[in-house]
C-alpha cells in the first residue's frame, strides 16, 4: 500500500503514555466485572465492589471467556480496560456510553439490536480507544441510529481497532486501523471534521453499500472501492491517499483529491447519470492516478458530471489515470494518462471543455477517439482550449469503413495549440493511410492523402499547402515515405492527386 505521507505514528513508547495517561489513577478507581457470564452493566451486583463504574472510574473486564455485557441505561464512565479481549460491551439501544479511553482491544457495539432509538459511544477529546467498534444502526433507517462521536473542539480521539457496519462518525478522528462498510446495507457516514488513516488503514466498502462525507478531510491511508461502493460526499477532501476499486460517486456530490494520490481504481462521476451537477476537483498541485468516468446520462447536459481542475500554470493538477465517458472540464488539467470521449469503445460521444477550460495531452497522454461513422465520432468540443502533445489513437468501430474522400472533425474548441507527438490511424478500406490536419480551432482526420487543406476537394489550394509544408520540410510532405524530401515526393503527391484519392 503506497503513501507518500504518515499521518499517525504510535510508537509502543507513545502508546503506552496514552495507556498510562487512561488507565486509573488509584487501585481502588478500578471496578471490574464480577460475573463469568453474559450480564447487565447497571446492575451494582454484577461488579466488584458491588457499585456501577462511574466517571470516577475504569471499567475492567477481566474474568476469563467470551462473555456479553449490556449497557442499559446512559453511562459516563472514566475509562474501559479489555484485560480480556473476548469480552463483548453493547450500547443499548437508545443508551449512550462517554469514556475518556478504552483499552485492550475487546469489541464494543453501538445499538445492540440495531433499533430505531439513535445510541452513541461518545470518545473524549484527546482519547485513545483500543477496541473494534461495531456501527449496528438498523437496514434502511437512517444512519444516526448508530454513532460514534467526539467533541466539536479539542484534539482528535485515536481509534486503534476496526470500525464497521452502519452509522454515523461525528467529528474528527485519528484511525489507526480499518473502517469496513462491505456487508449488505452498511453504511458509514463521516461528518465534520479533519481526520487521518494511518500508513496501513484502509477504508473498504463495496457494491450494495458505502460511504458518506460530509464537510470532512481525510487524509493519509487507502480507499477501496470494491465492486463498486457508494461514495456519497458533500464539501469533503480525500488527501495523500491511494485508490482502488470501483468509487460510484453519488449524483449532486462535490469531492476533492488532493496532493499524491496513488493506485489503479476508479471513481465514476455522477453514478446515476441524472441531472444533478456533480463535481470531482483535483485541488492545485494534486497528482493523480487513479481513473475518472464521467457518467453523464443520455440526452442530458454535459455539466451534469464534471471533473475540474483547481490551479493554474505551474499549479494545474495532473491527471495520470485514465479519463473517459461524457462529460465537461472545467479550469485547468494536464492528462499524462488515456483520454477517451464516450462510456466504452465503440460508443461515440463528446467531452467538453468549459470556457476558459485549458487541457494539455502531455507526453505520455492518449487521445482515443472511435470513429463509427461520419456523424457518430468521439470528440473534443466547447469554448476551451487544448495544448497537443502525446498520441492520438483512432480506431474504426462497428464495421464502419471510411471512404477515400470522408474527412472528420475530432477537436473543435476556442483555441488549438501544437500537433500530436504521434499517430495511431491503422489503414482502412480503399482510403488507406489518413492524415490529421491542425487548425487554429479544430483538428480533422482527412481520408484523402492528397486533401491537404481538409476541404473535400482536390484544388489548387491543395497543391499551395503541399508546397508549403514542403518547404517546411513538414512530415506529410513527405509523399514517399523515404525519410526526405526530394522531387520523388512532388511525383507522389501528383499520382495522389491525380487519383482522386
Amino acid at each position: 500500500m503506497a503513501s507518500t505521507r504518515v499521518p499517525i505514528v504510535l510508537t509502543a513508547t507513545t502508546i503506552g503514555l496514552a495507556a498510562l495517561a487512561h488507565a486509573p489513577a488509584h487501585a481502588q478507581d478500578a471496578v471490574e466485572w464480577a460475573q463469568p457470564v453474559d450480564g447487565v452493566f447497571d446492575v451494582p451486583t454484577n461488579w466488584s465492589p458491588p457499585v456501577v463504574p462511574t466517571s470516577a472510574n475504569t471499567a475492567v473486564f477481566s474474568q476469563p471467556g467470551v462473555y456479553r455485557v449490556l449497557l442499559t441505561q446512559t453511562r459516563e464512565v472514566g475509562a474501559i480496560d479489555f484485560v480480556n479481549r473476548s469480552a463483548l460491551l453493547d450500547i443499548g439501544g437508545g443508551r449512550g456510553l462517554m469514556t475518556s479511553g478504552v483499552l485492550g482491544g475487546g469489541l464494543i457495539t453501538v445499538n445492540d439490536l440495531g433499533t430505531t432509538f439513535s445510541s452513541e459511544l461518545f470518545l473524549a477529546s484527546g482519547s485513545l480507544a483500543i477496541a473494534d467498534i461495531t456501527l449496528n444502526g438498523a437496514a434502511g433507517e437512517p444512519t444516526s441510529r448508530a454513532r460514534l462521536r467526539r467533541p466539536a473542539s479539542g484534539d482528535n480521539a485515536v481509534v486503534d481497532g476496526r470500525v464497521s457496519g452502519r452509522g454515523d462518525v461525528i467529528g474528527g478522528f485519528d484511525f489507526l486501523g480499518e473502517i469496513d462498510a462491505r456487508g449488505a446495507d452498511d453504511f458509514i457516514q463521516f461528518t465534520s471534521g479533519a481526520s487521518t488513516l494511518a500508513t496501513d488503514s484502509v477504508v473498504r466498502s463495496d457494491a450494495g453499500a458505502g460511504i458518506g462525507l460530509s464537510s470532512v478531510v481525510f487524509t493519509g491511508g487507502a480507499w477501496d472501492g470494491g465492486d463498486g461502493a457508494l461514495l456519497d460526499a458533500s464539501g469533503s477532501t480525500i488527501g495523500q491517499s491511494e485508490i482502488t476499486g470501483r468509487w460510484l460517486l453519488d449524483n449532486s456530490s462535490t469531492l476533492t483529491l488532493e496532493g499524491n494520490i496513488t493506485g489503479d481504481g476508479i471513481i465514476v462521476v455522477n453514478d446515476d447519470q441524472i441531472v444533478q451537477t456533480t463535481d470531482l476537483s483535483l485541488a492545485p498541485g494534486a497528482d493523480v492516478a487513479t481513473s475518472v468516468l464521467l457518467n453523464t446520462g443520455p440526452g442530458l447536459a454535459l455539466g451534469s458530471a464534471r471533473l475540474l481542475g483547481r490551479g493554474t500554470g505551474a499549479d494545474a493538477p495532473t491527471l495520470r489515470g485514465d479519463l473517459a465517458g461524457r462529460g465537461r472540464l472545467v479550469g485547468e488539467i494536464t492528462f499524462e494518462g488515456r483520454v477517451s470521449p464516450g462510456h466504452a469503445d465503440g460508443d461515440a460521444d463528446e467531452l467538453e471543455l468549459s470556457p476558459a477550460a485549458v487541457a494539455t495531452l502531455g507526453p505520455s497522454a492518449t487521445l482515443a477517439i472511435d470513429i463509427a461513422g461520419p456523424d457518430d465520432l468521439d470528440r473534443l468540443v466547447g469554448g476551451g482550449s487544448v495544448s497537443l502533445g502525446g498520441t492520438l489513437a483512432v480506431d474504426f468501430v462497428d464495421g464502419f469503413v471510411p471512404g477515400p474522400s470522408d474527412s472528420f472533425e475530432i477537436i473543435d474548441l476556442f483555441a488549438v495549440d501544437g500537433e500530436f507527438d504521434n499517430i495511431e490511424i491503422e489503414p482502412v478500406g480503399a482510403a488507406g493511410s489518413a492524415q490529421v490536419l491542425y487548425n487554429a480551432r479544430t483538428v480533422v482526420i482527412v481520408m484523402c492523402q492528397a486533401d491537404l487543406d481538409g476541404d473535400g476537394d482536390l484544388t489548387i489550394f491543395d497543391f499551395l499547402a503541399f508546397q508549403n509544408l514542403f518547404d517546411l520540410m513538414d512530415s506529410r510532405a513527405d509523399f514517399d515515405g523515404d525519410g526526405e524530401f526530394t522531387i520523388f515526393d512532388f511525383l507522389a503527391f501528383q499520382n495522389a492527386f491525380d487519383a482522386g484519392c
